[in-house]
């Protein structure tokens, strides 16, 4: 099984972030204060578990992050996965054996767009988690499995 999920507003929340693109769309504050966001346990402890799962092959646990941040806070961002889904108290899950997709600095577009660019169309995801309204209904045009985790209309 590949997973797809967005480190934006599924596993993280957006409630010191959030102010920066709801009031004015502030992107360059919100990419820098993302280190600040705080997890989502339940979608955390999800991805925890579907990773951790040992009854299934271990080609099925394949998961990629997938998340409308620039690559000017890759670093930032692979702390935050490996701080917050990378712990459970008793293990470290190796988040830098999985595929972090990221928009190319300078990159603008929509997320609707730009996600979409992120498909293998010969190996598509099996299950996506994803937050944003309009992304959701891209992939579902597509015939793609999506968990919508929030309401997303922002």
């Amino acid at each position: 099984m590949c997973e797809s999920w967005g480190a934006s507003g599924m596993i993280g929340s957006h409630t010191r972030t959030g102010s920066c693109i709801y009031a004015k769309k502030d992107w360059d504050g919100f990419y820098a204060a993302c280190g600040d966001d705080p997890p989502i346990p339940h979608t955390v402890e999800l991805c925890r578990q579907l990773l951790g799962d040992s009854t299934l092959p271990y080609h099925l646990n394949t998961v990629e992050f997938w998340t409308g941040r620039n690559e000017d806070v890759r670093s930032v961002t692979e702390q935050w996965l490996v701080d917050h889904v990378g712990k459970d108290g008793t293990t470290r899950w190796p988040v830098h054996e999985c595929v972090l997709k990221m928009r190319s600095k300078g990159d603008r577009r929509r997320d609707h767009i730009l996600k979409m660019e992120f498909i293998d169309p010969l190996d598509p995801p099996d299950i996506i988690f994803e937050d944003r309204s309009t992304v959701v209904q891209a992939y579902r045009e597509r015939g793609l499995t999506v968990f919508q985790v929030a309401e997303g209309d922002f």
